[in-house]
């Protein structure tokens, strides 16, 4: 459930500033309530947690822009009965998974949207997010954690035109060290991307060509410890790919779109995994 609202001043045609607020009611999915237990193995398994409780976010938010082309917000995001699935011991014999409410989480970030045309035939994109996080949880037995890490997000997109209707793209990001759920701290990664696309017939079709992750950068490598309990994680994602693809337009420019519709049954199925 979600209560919002928001406010807007545009004291000029190049300058405008708005102001939001909203409060979210997440809560738990059905197979996080399922007290059942699902080996892994001998050692390990996952288990629901039915005293599991909703989390209520409230979220500010300031943004500014200009020209459409230049965005710039803050935020801040306070959650409390913060909900994640944790990796925890039994005896300290053996581990078990189990979604539990920590504790307190807070999130501050300032993000910035640019768009740039150096050339008729150079367009640049750049995000960027700096952001903080802050939790306050307790795995109980007299274990709590205060954890802050401040981190940031960069992606840069680059689209050249080309001749004979080609275009060419080159698309990257950047994820510095960052806190992630509860008191899992990941290391850097980044990511560099090519593509080639030609419009045919017309501009209805288009051949695009895409080498993605071009050095191997997209790695999950990453470190938790609450007690005596350490866990390192390292893993690659099957992201370096050359992908070849035809897309061909059959509506006409002036089709339009099919209404979006939403029930009250959408909340509840989103609890369904």
């Amino acid at each position: 459930m979600i209560l919002s609202f928001s406010s807007s001043l545009k004291p000029s045609a190049s300058h405008s500033f708005s102001l939001s607020y909203s409060r979210r009611i997440d809560r738990p999915a059905y197979q996080n309530l399922n007290p059942f237990i699902y080996l892994l193995d001998e050692l390990s398994y996952w288990q629901g947690n039915p005293f599991l409780r909703p989390q209520l976010s409230h979220r500010a938010q300031l943004q500014y822009a200009y020209k459409s082309s230049t965005i710039l917000g803050l935020s801040y995001t306070y959650t409390d009965n913060f909900s994640v699935e944790v990796t925890d011991t039994i005896n300290m014999t053996k581990i078990v998974m189990v979604p539990r409410n920590l504790g307190v989480q807070q999130h501050l970030a300032l993000t910035l949207t640019q768009t740039l045309n150096p050339y008729s035939w150079w367009s640049i994109t750049l995000n960027g997010t700096f952001f903080g996080l802050f939790n306050d949880i307790d795995f109980g037995a007299n274990r709590k954690l205060n954890l802050r890490q401040a981190a940031g997000r960069l992606s840069l997109q680059q689209i050249f035109k080309l001749p004979y209707r080609m275009s060419g793209e080159v698309m990257g990001f950047y994820n510095s060290r960052r806190l992630a759920g509860a008191n899992q701290f990941r290391n850097a990664t980044s990511q560099i991307d090519l593509g080639l696309q030609r419009n045919l017939m017309k501009n209805k079709a288009t051949l695009r060509l895409v080498f993605s992750d071009i050095y191997k950068g997209s790695k999950a490598n990453s470190m938790q410890q609450v007690d005596g309990l350490y866990i390192n994680n390292y893993s690659y994602f099957e992201t370096r790919q050359i992908k070849l693809n035809f897309g061909y337009r059959f509506a006409t420019q002036n089709s339009k779109a099919p209404r979006n519709r939403s029930s009250a049954l959408e909340n509840e199925n989103e609890r369904i995994k």
